[in-house]
């Protein structure tokens, strides 16, 4: 799949120049020998679930995010039906979300019983609108899904405000190492749920997913959330739990490219400025290239 940027030529001769689409070989090309090496360890050590890479990578992440703790899960969905189940949010309750992001954050609420209420947005950002945000909590609303949408981080402040004490569930599923007024998304909320999908500007080979928080106790419900409700092995007190952990493989993986994701950021910010300073056309609107704080 491609990109046509520019012709050129005669009507008897004409170049076309192509761009691939999340030309995946392309950026993990210069990673490869990395990646492999990564790869090979965790083979060597015989241990695929639940060990030394997820827990570094935990802590390395959560250390990106301003936040006390990182919990792995298998994928993005499934961080953000486990915080939502973490919450305590069931049959019966509402979740307000974004209209325009709503398949992934319904999916999620829907899993866990309850009702997508959907909220407009705004038609710069595209993230929630909060004026529409306030008019959707009503009595049985348990909780708040904002997403940042391609990049571009919903205005929290403003979202917290609206939800006057209900929990926020940040979506950073497209917004890996963006701010708000100095502070990582994924730590402003009540709950930071990534996906790891290898089309994120932070992705592994394969599907994976993580929640961040510096709540003790939900940080403590979500590790038996995502193995069984263990507390520990074959100790299930947590109800509703699932196997949905995050593999020693992708863990690895993503521990090699996470001190990429700053410069990968900022080449993506370059780029989009580029494509805002050439492309002359009335009928196209182009949004404001943010760099974050």
């Amino acid at each position: 799949m491609g990109l046509v940027v520019s012709t050129k030529g005669t009507r008897e001769r004409r170049s076309v120049i192509v761009l691939r689409i999340n030309d995946l070989e392309r950026h993990n090309a210069p990673l490869q020998a990395d990646l492999e090496r990564a790869v090979s360890e965790v083979l060597q050590s015989g241990w695929f679930a639940l060990g030394r890479q997820v827990l570094a990578f935990e802590e390395a992440f959560a250390d990106v995010c301003d936040s006390r703790h990182a919990v792995g899960v298998a994928s993005g969905t499934d961080a953000l039906t486990l915080a939502l189940l973490a919450l305590g949010v069931g049959p019966g309750d509402e979740v307000v979300t974004a209209a325009n992001a709503g398949m992934y954050s319904t999916t999620a609420i829907v899993a866990v019983g309850a009702v997508p209420v959907f909220a407009d947005v705004a038609a710069e950002s595209l993230t929630i609108d909060p004026e529409s945000l306030s008019s959707r909590i009503g009595a049985r609303t348990k909780a708040i899904i904002a997403t940042h949408l391609y990049g571009r981080v919903a205005p929290l402040h403003s979202i917290l405000d609206a939800a006057r004490g209900i929990p926020v569930v940040e979506d950073c599923a497209q917004s890996h190492g963006a701010s708000m007024d100095h502070r990582s998304v994924g730590s402003i909320g009540t709950l930071g749920c990534f996906s790891f999908y290898p089309t994120k500007n932070l992705g592994a080979c394969g599907d994976a997913g993580l929640v961040t928080t510096s709540d003790d106790d939900l940080a403590d419900r979500l590790r038996c959330l995502r193995q069984y409700g263990w507390s520990e092995k074959y100790q299930a007190t947590q109800p509703l739990g699932r196997n949905s952990r995050l593999d020693e493989l992708q863990a690895a993986i993503l521990r090699e490219k996470l001190p990429h994701l700053a410069d990968w950021n900022a080449r993506r910010i370059a780029i989009a400025r580029a494509y805002g300073s050439r492309i002359q056309n009335d009928a196209i609107r182009l949004p404001p290239v943010r760099e974050g704080d």
